[in-house]
């Protein structure tokens, strides 16, 4: 996997990229000098999931209860993923790759059930 470091500015609609780099260093070097607004430096994957891709596998974000019933998919496109999380509704939200909605299902509750088993310490 290769990472590069882009160096970004402002929010939102202001939100620009001011310039990409190939390690760190180099980043938060370019950042020192500039220091301009709300500046930051975001770790960006090269070919994010180009296997799965190539495969016909895409993204979906999944949406179960708490206790693992589906309740909502949709296809979100190949994005970087996100971590697993629970929303301000109490659902488990997640997103994973796969092929269509029952394959991204399937993969959902296996990231639930590890979930459920770190929420209860370690113990199914």
């Amino acid at each position: 996997m290769t990472i590069i470091y882009v160096v970004t500015r402002g929010q939102y609609s202001d939100y620009s990229i001011e310039a990409i780099f190939s390690t760190q260093e180099n980043a938060e070097a370019f950042l020192a000098l500039g220091g301009r607004g709300e500046s930051g430096i975001e770790e960006w994957e090269v070919d994010p999931n180009i296997d799965g891709i190539r495969q016909g596998r895409q993204r979906w974000c999944v949406i179960l209860s708490t206790q693992g019933e589906f309740m909502y998919g949709f296809a979100a496109g190949v994005e970087q993923g996100e971590e697993p999380r629970v929303n301000g509704l109490g659902n488990f939200v997640c997103y994973v790759t796969a092929k269509d909605e029952q394959g991204a299902i399937k993969v959902a509750h296996d990231k639930w059930s590890g979930w459920k088993a770190s929420q209860a310490g370690g113990v199914r």
